[in-house]
């Protein structure tokens, strides 16, 4: 009987058997299968589940709503996030105005997240957002240009308006005037309250005097124009650098301070720019708070 004739005669089942046996011991020749993908822990798994679904009953996709400049990002109060929308555009021109500067576009917009309560906020950004109801993360630049622009607000603020939003523009603001150079803290902050409300700089410069009357020391002009980092006492800070910022502005206004601050910005520039000594200027801002504290 010939080859094909056996093969023939073979039953189909006892040749399928036979592919199958085959083709399973070409496999085990050939490469292995590849791993399957590692799995995420389950605790990142329910992270990931809750917030894709709801956050603190929060919807999860953020709605926005864009103008030339600014896109604001909301999970809740379209209304509300409308009125941000308007005051930030509002707003930064009338500083740049203010700087002498003509507003031209930004790009790319400035995005402002305006998160439900300041308790999401925090949580949503990971805890960097250091207290308060609001922060402007560190722009970034690129070339000497400010390629990101970000500010993190929270609904429940009652000052979002009036008080917050322009505080947190004047940082934007001055980071693009002085780039590719940072700004010194304490002038970032004392201008940016310059750009509060008549009624906050009160409460601050009041606030401020008691600080002062209680026998608390305030800082050498020295320390507070080197400071790099937020110190542990940061209201003195904060009320400190607010009254100061009043007296450089009142004595040159704001193209005299720009050309100080991106000079050295420390007391031998002080002397060169504004024909200041450092007791000279700490009798200034001393007035001036007690000024501010009877208003």
């Amino acid at each position: 009987m010939r080859v094909d004739e056996r093969v023939r005669s073979i039953p189909r089942w006892r040749l399928a058997t036979v592919a199958t046996v085959v083709w399973l011991a070409g496999l085990a020749c050939g490469p292995p299968p590849a791993p399957p993908p590692p799995k995420k822990p389950q605790k990142v798994l329910g992270m990931l589940d809750r917030l894709a679904t709801d956050f603190e009953g929060v919807p999860s996709r953020w709605s926005r709503r864009s103008s030339a400049n600014f896109t604001v990002l909301y999970l809740k109060y379209g209304g509300i996030a409308q009125l941000v929308l308007d005051t930030a555009e509002e707003t930064r021109a009338s500083q740049l105005r203010a700087w002498g500067r003509r507003p031209t576009r930004w790009s790319p917009r400035c995005r402002i997240y305006f998160y439900p309560s300041t308790d999401v906020m925090r949580r949503m950004t990971v805890g960097t957002t250091r207290h308060g109801s609001a922060q402007a993360p560190a722009s970034r630049l690129v070339k000497g240009q400010l390629r990101y622009r970000r500010i993190n607000i929270a609904a429940g603020d009652r000052g979002i308006l009036e008080d917050t939003l322009p505080h947190e523009l004047s940082h934007l603001i001055l980071s693009e005037l002085m780039a590719p150079k940072e700004p010194p803290l304490w002038a970032n902050e004392g201008l940016a309250m310059q750009a509060e409300s008549r009624e906050l700089q009160l409460r601050r410069a009041r606030a401020l005097a008691r600080q002062l009357t209680s026998g608390t020391r305030p800082f050498p002009l020295a320390t507070l124009l080197a400071l790099k980092r937020y110190p542990d006492q940061e209201h003195l800070f904060y009320g400190q650098s607010h009254v100061l910022m009043r007296v450089l502005l009142r004595r040159g206004g704001k193209r005299k301070l720009l050309a100080f601050l991106q000079d050295s910005a420390d007391l031998p520039a002080l002397e060169q720019h504004y024909r200041l000594t450092e007791s000279r200027l700490n009798s200034l801002w001393r007035k001036e708070l007690r000024k501010l504290a009877r208003r």
